[in-house]
């Protein structure tokens, strides 16, 4: 009995769960948050009515599973993902900057020391970062790492600049 088990709130929502795939055609599979011995928890329920040879309901069957790291998990990545847009936003920005800041009569040598660092600094970190987000299959590594790319090309291509202006003078 759910309401044995749970606060009357959250057996009422499983009880109506069930009602649901006891009425349904087939399966049915939710999300619940259910207060357990270890505390709150997000499960994973599917559930559905057993029926005799003539069509009629007998019982219902339910697996359940323990969700609960892999919500987090899926926050944390939605936060991580989120963190990254607004780096990579600033970090455009700041390139954008430097390149003017380059642009400028005898700022050149300080734009280009500054342009050697991020390259050495930023390839350090993106091969660390990259081993960890192959490691851990996160779904949006093509994006992040085609985003890497295009600041490495961008500083490159402000570096060549630079080179050019040298050859020049």
């Amino acid at each position: 009995d759910s309401f044995a088990l749970f606060p009357p709130d959250e057996a009422s929502k499983l009880v109506a769960a069930d009602r649901e795939a006891i009425a349904a055609q087939g399966s049915r599979s939710t999300e619940l948050l259910l207060t357990t011995a270890q505390g709150p928890r997000m499960i994973q329920t599917t559930r559905g009515p057993l029926r005799n040879s003539q069509g009629i309901v007998f019982g219902l069957f339910g697996i359940s599973r323990d969700i609960t790291e892999v919500k987090k998990m899926e926050l944390d990545l939605k936060a991580t993902a989120a963190s990254l847009r607004e780096t990579l936003s600033q970090t455009k920005l700041l390139l954008d900057s430097l390149i003017r800041a380059a642009s400028s009569e005898g700022s050149g040598d300080a734009a280009r020391e500054v342009l050697l660092i991020l390259v050495e600094a930023s390839t350090e970190h993106f091969s660390g970062e990259q081993e960890l987000m192959q490691a851990l299959a996160y779904p949006a590594y093509e994006a992040h790492a085609d985003a890497h790319d295009w600041f490495l090309d961008r500083v490159q291509v402000m570096l060549e600049c630079d080179n050019r202006a040298d050859m020049a003078a």
